[in-house]
């Protein structure tokens, strides 16, 4: 009789992709099980689990043979930004790689640094700035740029016409 058991990740082989389980209901560990994934033709899915992690495996009668169902969680391991239309990876650094169904929103974070994308357009940032907030200040700086003459200050240049069509692009173009 096979049966589903739940255990932890007692040690992983990322070359492999598979992993050892410590059950919770006994002492005993499996040997090494492959683990189930998405896709792993032409198009592929990777990724390999961390020591420790709770699993669910699909297991012979005696534990010899199996495999690795997945990772659950459980009441010390939950999502914490759960919502439907989400769907989100959290990184054991703080990245995170997001995309909302509901908003259309899709957004990679590291760091202080992020890049969002929408149909509206996309932003990236980097602590406080972002790189239209960048590009605006650059070409207002442009526009109103004046330089010193015998006779005085020169009048902002005569294309400052490009300049602002240039700013309502990079409106246009970026969201924030």
């Amino acid at each position: 009789m096979t049966g589903l058991k739940y255990g932890n990740i007692s040690s992983i082989d990322p070359a492999g992709v598979r992993a050892r389980v410590q059950f919770d209901d006994d002492e005993i560990g499996s040997g090494w099980l492959p683990v189930v994934v998405p896709a792993s033709g032409d198009t592929k899915y990777f990724r390999i689990f961390t020591v420790g992690e709770h699993v669910a495996c699909l297991m012979d009668e005696r534990c010899e043979n199996g495999v690795i169902l997945g990772a659950i969680y459980d009441q010390n391991n939950r999502q914490s930004d759960a919502t439907a239309g989400l769907t989100r990876i959290d990184f054991g650094d703080g990245s995170v790689v997001e995309y909302d169904t509901a908003t259309k929103v899709a957004k990679i974070t590291v760091g202080t640094n992020s890049v969002e994308v929408s149909s509206a357009g996309f932003s990236i940032s980097s602590a406080a700035d972002s790189l239209k907030t960048i590009m605006t200040d650059l070409l207002t700086a442009n526009e109103t740029e004046t330089h010193g003459t015998p006779a005085g200050p020169s009048t902002p240049p005569v294309n400052v016409a490009v300049y602002t069509a240039i700013k309502a692009r990079i409106a246009a173009f970026f969201t924030s």
